[in-house]
């Protein structure tokens, strides 16, 4: 019983419930990690944002499922979300404990090789893991604790579970593959396929520490605190082509390259990023 009290006091906190939701795209990158070099890939799609209220035309908050926002997001927000099982949206309050209308926000990033990415879910109804866990009990979700933080899993990493397998098993797809939640604030619901990525996921730093995606995110589009931002797509950028070799004899190539680099060692070279935004 002493080692269960602290466990559900953590519970307890990270279920506090939302009346309001922070989904705009600078908030959500503050609880992320910055990508791995694994998923730097040249044309990758390494972060995917959709305000899903606004792409249905119904900002803020819904009072209960019912709503289509899963229909605006299969219609308007493809890129970045087709790795993310949906399923019967119907079926998910009593397979995954919460409906797709409460969501306000998705975000996807990919951290390495798929199924790793972090998929955050985020609105003022989206439950928090005390109100999960007797939902996900059958499910094979179980309280654990991963980086210090209350969390509710299932299964081995990256593992299929037949046993758990059910239409509209909301990130598990139809094989129940492991999950892991994790509420990192309030009206947001954090989940990964692996211990790691959580771990990643939970500590620092951020990806709101990135100087040049912090910048667009904030000003770029979207009005103050991109609270107008519809959509955010951020793909590594892929060269074109190589750069020009200087011609000449060796001895004038070697100057040619001396100078340059003398000109240009304290600027800093292009993003590795191209970063696409919609705003309302």
């Amino acid at each position: 019983m002493k080692t269960l009290l602290p466990f559900a006091m953590a519970l307890a906190v990270a279920a506090a419930p939302a009346h309001t939701a922070d989904t705009s795209l600078p908030a959500l990158m503050r609880l992320l990690p910055p990508p791995m070099t694994s998923a730097m890939q040249p044309g990758q799609a390494i972060l995917s944002y959709a305000r899903v209220d606004l792409l249905a035309g119904s900002r803020g908050r819904t009072y209960g499922p019912g709503a289509t926002r899963a229909a605006a997001v299969v219609r308007t927000a493809a890129v970045g979300f087709g790795h993310m099982p949906m399923g019967p949206v119907d079926q998910w309050p009593s397979v995954s404990g919460f409906d797709f209308d409460a969501i306000e926000a998705l975000l996807v990033l990919e951290t390495g090789g798929l199924p790793n990415g972090i998929r955050i879910l985020a609105g003022a109804r989206m439950p928090g893991l005390e109100a999960l866990a007797p939902r996900l009990a059958s499910r094979g979700f179980a309280p654990r604790s991963i980086a210090g933080q209350a969390v509710l899993a299932r299964g081995a990493d990256n593992a299929i579970n037949p046993q758990y397998r059910a239409d509209g098993d909301a990130l598990g797809g139809s094989i129940a593959i492991s999950l892991r939640y994790a509420v990192p604030a309030p009206g947001v619901l954090l989940a990964t396929r692996e211990d790691a990525t959580m771990v990643a996921a939970l500590g620092t730093p951020r990806l709101s520490d990135v100087p040049e995606l912090r910048a667009l995110a904030e000003s770029s589009a979207g009005g103050p605190g991109a609270r107008d931002l519809a959509q955010a797509v951020v793909f590594v950028m892929a060269l074109r082509s190589a750069p020009p070799m200087p011609l000449g004899s060796p001895d004038e190539m070697r100057r040619t390259l001396g100078t340059e680099m003398r000109d240009t060692d304290m600027l800093a070279g292009p993003p590795p990023w191209v970063f696409a935004m919609l705003s309302e």
